[in-house]
């Protein structure tokens, strides 16, 4: 079985194991057996691609948010990529870029030139040392 994300209940990571022929004759039941290579205390990490175009109308709430992931210690990166078009402001998202250590902000200025980079372009633009610093905590 596998999981993928965020498990918080430990009994997800148990799977059922026949107790056996005898067991099943005698009227034993199945029994809970931990997932082999999933501990409940694991902690997965993510990143998170956020396309915007820098409109928000709850930055209050946002900021919140943000916040509470960081105060609680989510493993989630948030990586707001942001498309300018016709003078676009990105002043709130750069501040919360600025703010958080899982928040890293990606202006893409022209989306033609952006789509026909290659992986290793990609992965300069988009691997910054703050997100590799991040994976490393």
């Amino acid at each position: 079985m596998v999981h993928l994300g965020w498990i918080a209940d430990a009994k997800a990571h148990k799977t059922k194991k026949d107790s056996g022929l005898f067991g099943g004759l005698f009227g034993k039941k199945t029994k809970d057996e931990p997932t082999p290579g999933v501990t409940p205390t694991a902690k997965r990490k993510g990143i998170v691609l956020f396309n915007t175009d820098g409109a928000n109308s709850d930055e209050t709430a946002t900021e919140c948010l943000l916040q509470e992931m960081q105060d609680k210690g989510y493993c989630v990166y948030l990586l707001f990529l942001a498309f300018k078009n016709q003078g676009a402001n990105f002043k709130f998202i750069s501040r919360m870029a600025d703010k958080f250590d899982n928040c890293g902000l990606c202006v893409i200025i022209d989306l033609k030139k952006f789509i026909e980079k290659t992986d290793e372009e990609l992965n300069e633009e988009l691997v910054t040392q703050e997100l590799v610093d991040w994976l490393k905590k």
